[in-house]
């Protein structure tokens, strides 16, 4: 552990990875409540798998459909695609971030990802997509004011010694931390540690940020607030909390949560009645915002609480907890102020109205319900007020009319059953005999059910029920011919309606019963016909209105589903660009799910007819266009660099590729622009962009939704009107002698190459080069080799600076002497080499003096012509080809003298060949899981090179495998497979692919010989006249293995016949027939070793008598005596 303090202590820059550590705890804690994990943010959801589960868990939603063993690109995108679909639909904005970022595992974008999950799903926790609060801030005060005595600012350095923790702790449960205020500031690892202990253990919050990373200066905030938030989450201790405390304040009016029991502002209006005694709120029945509003000023005029929430998000029932429980906990520092008299109301007399009805009594749902209220006295109706809330507390509309001067007639109509509130107000004073509580039932007799018809056997029947309430809890039981339970969805499609759906097993009459709020329907059931089902339609998961694109060589994959088709076989065939058929794999997934898949190799379309008992499914053939994104070119200083607010272009050259589309677009701190693609000709493109602010820029490209290669390209978007050039002109420079200027690049100058070009008196141009020299400063460079005067132009983004050129005059130098012991010689060259392939080597002589560079390459066999390259800056690039190999010396002289290390020794070795190796055995195409599965390699005329082969299990998971050298030339390959299906094996030469690589390599389930049973007659003890020599062996479920049977009898083995009675039965009969009595063995045997039970003794007797002796003495010797 203090290795990893020692790594983020005082760093500024290791907040991102506070910020993986933390999220992937947080990922983590969630998804062990499915028992699953990930290792790292990279690879973790690159398939989707992990994500669905991550968003169901934190959502408590269900995803729906989706593949759950995927093995196929196409796959991992639908399931990342899916997830993301879905966190659209829940509010959740979800800026720049696509399914590539996911499966590509671009941690950036997964963070991005992940703190969108937090904030939505454990800091909000709210449904309303309308709802948008400073949540940060909301947390801060609730803190604040829950451990005022540690007067919090923020939420990550007021953290860092661990002692605000431990308060916080000790406050939420009194006594679990009592020595926080003795806590030594010094050790605030410990503190933080003792405390994150304590709230994992009490509380279960799990600790998913490390003490180390909480007690660092330069803490992730992201990273405090995900931690934190556990303490405010719904039904959280922190929650509890602040109940326990506002129900103490509020013991007349307590509640049960933070957002619907506050919404008609009656428990807020109650809580500062408390705390401001005498003081009357006025509550409208029909206003909640307003009475939100009301109390809000009073708590803010007389007791100096705030309002850091508006009325109407109060008033929101649908507000996120954080918020409320944050307003209400600052009542703790309420104060009543001494010049506020609110106004009082007057004292009505209520008794004089008397209230009654059906409304009262026996009020249906979706009815109308009336209320009447009388006056005894001459009274008018106007503060007369009346109000019904449901069972969600929820307010009823309420409608009246004027019978005469003493009756007032109220009506209302419920939409759902159960317990509703009755109030009946005259000046805030309730009326005799109420507020009444009323139980609102439906009228059975009115509830119609539509498109009552009949259906056909395994085929989704359907019909609506007409409730006439959108609250209504409908439940339906349908039952077969057989008596058997039929599974029912029933779902809400609006204006009191319910759709019934199920699926029937076979044909006859099914009784269907349907009930409304646990009670059913009169006339139930209702019997509906049932049809035998004439064609079987399968399903398939593919998209028909778009074409599915791939690249070459990669394994497609179509997801086939076959539950709901009865018995059958699948077959498919697929055809290439050229007609030509392609091989087709057609793999059994699970019970009633296939996969179709084939690997392309050649680009164009392809088609997949795929047939269920021999008829061609729904959405059959399936089109997949196939293009090859290795040939595509790309070119252009766009793909590099940009000036800010200017228009600048690159090319993409498809020919080759394939079909398809060409897309691009920048990404720049989260923000997407598009770049315009225009087609030049058939596979030429140009694109364009115009950044509007400096820095690095994303350029994304994709042909057929792939990346192309190199994409993202990182653009650099610079400001040349923002770097300035310092040149130092009163310098005297000589020959030989480096000169150099400082380029000086402000804060605004952005991303950018800073680029220099000198030419020399005679108009050459001489090399020149940019040192980084900081952030803000780079040093331009040149040595001249010829005096007279020099230009220098300095380029910024592709831009020539203002300015250029800067002049500057060199003289000539009278110091320099030779020295060959000054001459550098650097490069391969000067070791090793390869037949027919140039050997090049680098020759520095700029601080030897004036002289002249020789080189000569001397072999064993022959010499070698060397080509001399002077690059007019002191350096000389030095070339050679040898065309045999062996031993070579290779002298470089400057000044007819041998330079430092001259004459190198250099090797030259053959060039590797990876197409002369071959291979062979059985490994290589087929084997046995959990068995050896080798294969032979044979490279003794491939050349020199070193054999590296690796292998992809069908989970992805890498296998390890075995690489035996023989010492001739020659190697055996073990895969080690541990997994049944098709392996992956890719095996190189000197890194290169060698032919047919890379292998599909079938394995097979491993054989289980305790699964082969052996039964019969042949297998027991009998009579010689009456024995039957027949028994079967099953090897059912045993895997692929070779079955033998040896009998011996008295005189040794005889003739053992063997047949099975169908070609695919997994049962084999076995026949023999003992001529004469005696004991006789058979050993049955399952790929070479015995099965249960073998070897098996039969006694054949003459007589009964025998028999029976035979058996008494075997008894006896199975007993011990």
């Amino acid at each position: 552990m203090s290795h990893l303090r020692k790594s983020v202590k005082g760093s500024e820059g290791n907040w991102i990875d506070m910020q993986i550590n933390t999220f992937s705890n947080w990922v983590n804690a969630n998804l062990n409540q499915r028992d699953r994990s990930i290792e790292n943010l990279e690879e973790g959801f690159a398939d989707g798998v992990n994500l669905v589960h991550l968003y169901e868990v934190v959502s408590k939603k269900r995803i729906g459909k989706y593949t759950k063993e995927p093995k196929f690109h196409n796959q991992y995108m639908d399931n990342v695609s899916l997830v993301l679909k879905a966190v659209e639909q829940d509010g959740v904005k979800m800026v720049s971030i696509d399914s590539d970022h996911i499966v590509n595992g671009n941690v950036k974008m997964i963070l991005g990802l992940l703190w969108q999950f937090i904030l939505r799903y454990q800091i909000v926790g709210a449904d309303d997509k309308n709802v948008k609060i400073a949540l940060k801030k909301l947390l801060l005060i609730w803190l604040q004011h829950v451990i005022p005595e540690q007067r919090i600012t923020n939420l990550t350095s007021d953290w860092n010694d661990g002692v605000a923790l431990c308060n916080l702790i000790n406050v939420l449960q009194p006594g679990l931390c009592p020595d926080y205020k003795h806590l030594d500031r010094s050790n605030p690892v410990d503190n933080a540690a003792k405390g994150m202990k304590l709230a994992e253990e009490k509380f279960g919050i799990p600790q998913i940020i490390s003490p180390y990373h909480m007690t660092n200066p330069h803490v992730d905030e992201l990273s405090m607030m995900t931690y934190l938030s556990y303490f405010t989450q719904d039904n959280g201790i922190g929650e509890q909390w602040t109940l326990g405390l506002v129900n103490d304040w509020n013991k007349q009016h307590p509640v049960q949560n933070f957002n619907n029991d506050w919404s008609d502002g009656k428990a807020l209006g109650s809580l500062v009645n408390n705390f401001a005694p005498g003081i009357h709120i006025e509550n409208q029945p029909d206003d909640d915002v307003q009475n939100c509003k009301n109390a809000m000023q009073v708590a803010d005029d007389c007791l100096g609480v705030p309002s850091i929430i508006t009325a109407q998000e109060m008033a929101n029932p649908n507000i996120p907890e954080l918020a409320v429980m944050a307003y209400t906990v600052q009542f703790r520092n309420a104060k009543l102020s001494n010049g506020y008299m609110p106004p009082m109301s007057d004292v009505s007399n209520a008794e004089a109205f008397s209230a009654s009805g059906p409304g009262l009594s026996e009020p249906r749902v979706g009815e109308e319900n009336e209320i009447y209220v009388r006056c005894e006295q001459n009274i008018p109706f106007d503060d007369i007020q009346v109000s019904v809330a449901g069972p969600d507390y929820k307010r009823l509309p309420i409608t009246y009319e004027e019978k005469n001067s003493q009756l007032r007639l109220y009506k209302y109509t419920p939409e759902r059953e159960g317990h509703h509130n009755v109030q009946i107000k005259y000046k805030d004073q309730d009326i005799p005999k109420t507020p009444s509580v009323v139980n609102v039932k439906s009228d059975l007799t009115k509830i119609r059910i539509h498109s009552f018809e009949g259906g056909v056997a395994e085929e989704p029947v359907e019909f609506v029920v007409d409730a006439g309430s959108n609250s209504a809890n409908i439940t339906a039981d349908v039952s077969g011919p057989n008596g058997a339970n039929q599974n029912c969805d029933v779902t809400p499609v609006g204006d009191g309606k319910y759709k019934v759906r199920f699926t029937p097993r076979g044909s006859g009459a099914h009784n269907v019963s349907v009930a409304v709020n646990g009670k059913t329907l009169p006339g139930e059931p209702i019997q509906i016909p049932v049809e035998e089902k004439q064609e079987d339609e399968i399903a398939a998961e593919y998209d028909k209105d778009k074409h599915l694109y791939a690249e070459l060589y990669e394994r497609i994959g179509i997801a086939v589903d076959t539950q709901n088709s009865g018995n059958g076989s699948i077959t498919a065939k697929t055809r290439g660009p050229t007609g030509n058929q392609v091989a087709t794999d057609v793999d059994r997934e699970e019970e009633g799910s296939f996969t179709v898949s084939f690997t392309p190799q050649v680009i164009g379309e392809y088609r997949t007819n795929v047939f269920w008992n021999d008829k061609e499914i729904q959405g059959s053939p399936f089109i997949v266009w196939v293009s090859d994104p290795t040939k595509i070119v790309s070119s252009g200083d766009g793909l590099k660099m940009a000036r800010i607010n200017e228009e600048t272009h690159f090319e993409v050259e498809t020919a080759g590729a394939g079909p398809g589309d060409l897309e691009s677009y920048t990404e720049c701190d989260g923000r997407r622009e598009d770049v315009t693609v225009v087609q030049k000709n058939e596979t030429l493109y140009d694109c364009a962009f115009r950044p509007d602010k400096v820095g690095v820029h994303n350029l994304y490209v994709n042909y057929n939704e792939n990346p192309i290669k190199g994409s993202p390209f990182p653009v650099k978007v610079g400001d040349p009107e923002e770097v300035v050039v310092i040149p130092d002109q009163d310098m005297v420079v000589e020959t030989s002698n480096e000169y150099s200027c400082v380029v000086k690049l402000t804060e605004d100058a952005g991303e950018g190459d800073v680029i220099s070009k000198v030419r020399g008196p005679d108009g050459h141009i001489i090399p020149s080069q940019v040192k980084y020299i900081s952030k803000a400063n780079r040093e331009v460079a040149f040595r001249p080799t010829q005096p007279g005067r020099h230009e220098m132009d300095i380029y910024y983004a592709g831009a020539r600076l203002d300015g250029c050129p800067y002049y500057i005059n060199v003289a000539e130098n009278q110091r320099q002497r030779v020295d060959p012991r000054k001459v550098r010689v650097t490069g391969p060259g000067i070791t090793e080499g390869t037949v027919n392939e140039p050997s090049c080597l680098n020759v520095d002589a700029r601080d030897a003096g004036p002289g002249h560079l020789s080189a000569t390459v001397r072999g064993v066999r022959n010499d070698v012509v060397a080509g001399i390259r002077d690059n007019k800056d002191g350096t000389y690039d030095v070339t050679y080809t040898p065309d045999v190999p062996g031993a070579y010396a290779v002298d470089v002289k400057w000044d007819e003298e041998h330079v430092e290390g001259s004459p190198f020794k250099v090797t030259v070795e053959n060039k590797p060949h990876p197409e002369a190796v071959l291979v062979g055995g059985e490994g290589i195409k087929e084997g046995t899981a959990g068995q050896p599965v080798t294969f032979h390699l044979d490279g003794r005329n491939a050349g020199p090179g070193q054999l590296s082969c690796r292998c992809r299990a069908p989970s992805g998971q890498m296998t390890y495998v075995l690489i035996s050298d023989n010492k001739d030339g020659t190697y055996t390959v073990d895969l080690n497979a541990s997994e049944p299906g098709l392996h992956t094996v890719e095996v190189e030469w000197d890194g290169q692919p060698i032919p047919g690589s890379p292998f599909l390599v079938r394995i097979m389930q491993a054989p289980d010989m305790k699964k082969v049973r052996a039964h019969g007659p042949g297998l027991l003890s009998g009579i010689i006249n009456q024995f039957n020599g027949n028994f079967q062996v099953d090897s059912k479920g045993a895997g692929p293995g070779t079955m033998k049977v040896r009998i011996h009898g008295p005189k040794g083995a005889f003739k053992v016949e063997m047949y099975r009675d169908n070609p695919k039965d997994r049962s084999i009969n076995v026949r023999y027939n003992p001529s004469e009595p005696g004991l006789y063995t058979a050993n049955i045997y399952w790929s070479d070793e015995h099965i249960v039970g073998s070897p098996f003794e039969i006694f054949v007797a003459k007589n009964e008598q025998e028999l029976n002796e035979w058996r008494r003495k075997a008894e006896q010797s199975h007993n011990g005596y």
